[in-house]
């Protein structure tokens, strides 16, 4: 009986990150093609310049996407996601980290990189920090700290990425009363 229950579970399951590979799928096209709109009427009128205005993407699911087969195609011709979106304009990413308090990207435009994250914390930790590293330069940190717990931006500047891959995230070393809020991780392209 278990066994059955067991099957129907993982069946139930991967039919879920189907129907949420197609949803999510169908939001990044919508997305691209409303950026497109957008980009192309305020061109013909003329009036508003748009390197102003943030165009920006979730990206939280890409790897989950590719992992259960997400292909992406600009012009009928297969390549990769993040490209196709900087090529139709986004200028922000944002990332949700969900159980690890990281993300690696692979595939990723060589440039110049700002990483940035909204915090709330009590202070107390013994470590609490924003990282960069595994894109061929040395691992790049800021240090989170706040003496009141008001919500703070950090931001690490000038992460040159020549290798396609960064991994970007938030390590701590804290005792069991302390605690941080993180939102709104922002990983833009700055050149």
């Amino acid at each position: 009986m278990i066994s059955r229950q067991t099957n129907y579970l993982k069946g139930a399951i991967t039919e879920m990150k189907r129907l949420c590979a197609s949803v999510i799928s169908c939001v990044l096209i919508l997305s691209l093609i409303c950026s497109g709109l957008t980009a192309s009427a305020t061109t013909i009128t003329g009036a508003v310049d748009t390197d102003n205005f943030v165009r920006g993407v979730d990206v939280s699911t890409l790897d989950m996407l590719e992992d259960l087969g997400a292909r992406y195609y600009q012009n009928n011709v297969e390549s990769d996601a993040l490209t196709i979106l900087k090529n139709n304009g986004a200028n922000y990413v944002r990332l949700k980290l969900w159980v690890d308090p990281y993300k690696t990207f692979t595939n990723l435009p060589n440039g110049t990189y700002q990483f940035s994250i909204w915090a709330k914390t009590n202070g107390d930790q013994d470590v609490l920090q924003l990282y960069a590293k595994n894109y061929e330069g040395d691992e790049l940190t800021t240090t989170i700290t706040t003496s009141d717990i008001n919500w703070n931006i950090f931001t690490i500047d000038e992460i040159v990425v020549t290798n396609n891959t960064l991994e970007i995230g938030v390590y701590t070393v804290a005792g069991a009363d302390d605690w941080c809020n993180l939102d709104m991780a922002i990983l833009r392209r700055v050149e």
